[in-house]
């Protein structure tokens, strides 16, 4: 009895220390990200570049995020002349069937990542302020455009039969949700173009994982391309669908893969089946490969035990990603506890509330002009907007913080060469018009070439060769301090 007594006291002692480290780490990083914070508006007033690196946020996975969102506007009906322009953040927009796409710069964590896709939404709105210009996935015609999401990986450990179940359910946070063609609601806007579990094709029969080989990268690095998931308003809602599926490759990556019993939660039916089903009825359950029913929630909750298991504690960013996706959850039955988090949610919410206030039958056309409205990036009179300007929105983000990711690229990736280019363009007058032969994701010649006022010029980068930049980890600052441009007739 003494014994057992005393085994379990050294165990309590054990477990307490372990805590206290636990909280130790997590505290020293959460300082450390304070300090970034403030060096990097110091280096902002500044100008010095040294400031920004002197410390990062601490995330603790290697990996690189990013986003490419088609906005909701025709093109072919609007003053754009170009095939594209790149940007001071190191990002680009360019034109993708019709409509403008905006892809964010190379970021190394979830909290940049969603920064820079936030920022997308101003630099849109400040190219054709004129505009009415829509952050969704579906027009009124019936068709689709993405929102896609990027993520590195290790070469080789691509496994789809861990990632399908997660990818599948996680619209029950992520979705943005929209009225169908019958005037159903359904969470997700993207789950009903889905064509198959997997291909190379984006335009049609769409894939839940695209298969498309353009890493961008070096030959170890490799590129997961999603294109499966909506355009997220909420920063809470982004923030969560980047930052789970960037935990669940940090699983898939490790030994930890092994300790999910993949038959219990991989659907025994077509996962496109499945996806589509979830969207239209989020709470209903699916038959697994064990031959038991399961629903979205528990899905998710399988991969999110074992993420808080083994990552858990590992840096703020982890930690916070985990504390949101446990909170929706287990909050999933009260939906007012996840309005001004989830999109889906809250539009709902708000379609609902007129259509009682007014009597109106399901599809109405007042109904779709709220679920149109709702993504309106005007941030005058978008609906969201009218949300968040009255405080009803969770923000991880300051308006800062996204004003300061429309100007500045991130100074730990690749994204900051690029971006210093570009902003030396802009004082020399220069509008950085995307050009084949100029810069791109992953080569910066000696020579550019960019049409300005129909007028082709040279651009010269003195003291500089051509240079691949393959390493999206790598801010190349050697290279940057080089930056020397000159401008020459052709």
């Amino acid at each position: 009895m003494y014994e057992e007594m005393i085994s379990k006291l050294e165990a309590t002692i054990n477990d307490a220390k372990r805590i206290t480290e636990e909280n130790k780490k997590f505290m020293d990083s959460w300082v450390e990200k304070i300090k970034f914070e403030l060096a990097f508006n110091a280096g902002l007033k500044e100008g010095k570049i040294e400031l920004w690196n002197k410390y990062k946020v601490d995330y603790k996975s290697r990996r690189i995020f990013g986003t490419e969102i088609e906005y909701g506007l025709n093109l072919n009906q609007v003053n754009w002349s170009v095939d594209g322009l790149w940007l001071e953040n190191g990002g680009l927009v360019y034109k993708d069937c019709g409509h403008p796409e905006y892809a964010s710069p190379e970021s190394r964590n979830t909290l940049d990542a969603l920064k820079y896709s936030k920022a997308g939404e101003l630099i849109i709105q400040e190219l054709f302020p004129e505009e009415m210009i829509i952050k969704n996935n579906v027009d009124s015609h019936g068709n689709t455009f993405g929102a896609h999401e990027s993520y590195s990986y290790t070469k080789g450990n691509l496994l789809d039969e861990f990632l399908m179940p997660f990818l599948i359910t996680r619209q029950i946070f992520a979705g943005s949700g929209k009225i169908n063609f019958y005037g159903q609601y359904e969470i997700s806007q993207r789950s009903s173009f889905l064509g198959t579990a997997k291909n190379v094709l984006t335009t049609h029969n769409r894939p839940i994982i695209n298969t498309k080989d353009e890493s961008h990268s070096e030959e170890n690095i490799k590129r997961l391309h999603l294109i499966l998931g909506d355009a997220n308003m909420f920063e809470v809602a982004e923030f969560l669908k980047l930052g789970t599926t960037g935990l669940v490759l940090d699983l898939m990556e490790s030994e930890a893969r092994n300790k999910l019993d993949i038959p219990s939660v991989y659907p025994k039916r077509s996962p496109v089946a499945v996806v589509k089903s979830i969207s239209q009825e989020p709470g209903i359950g699916f038959m697994t490969q064990r031959q038991k029913f399961i629903d979205a929630v528990n899905v998710q909750y399988q991969y999110f035990k074992l993420a808080k298991s083994e990552l858990g504690y590992r840096d703020p960013i982890t930690q916070q990603v985990l504390d949101l996706w446990g909170y929706v959850l287990e909050n999933f039955e009260d939906e007012s506890k996840l309005f001004g988090k989830v999109d889906w949610v809250t539009k709902k919410a708000l379609i609902n509330q007129y259509q009682q206030e007014y009597d109106l039958p399901d599809g109405h056309t007042y109904l779709r002009n709220i679920d149109l409205q709702y993504h309106d990036i005007n941030q005058q009179k978008g609906l969201f907007y009218n949300l968040q300007k009255n405080g009803l929105t969770d923000r991880l983000l300051s308006d800062e913080e996204i004003i300061r990711a429309k100007i500045y690229a991130p100074t730990n990736t690749r994204a900051f060469i690029r971006g210093n280019i570009v902003k030396q363009f802009k004082e020399k007058n220069i509008v950085s018009v995307y050009d084949e032969r100029g810069i791109n994701w992953t080569y910066i010649p000696k020579t550019a070439f960019f049409s300005v006022d129909s007028d082709t010029k040279k651009i010269f980068l003195e003291e500089f060769d051509d240079v691949s930049i393959l390493n999206p980890f790598d801010n190349y600052i050697k290279l940057v301090n080089k930056l020397k441009i000159e401008t020459r007739k052709k």
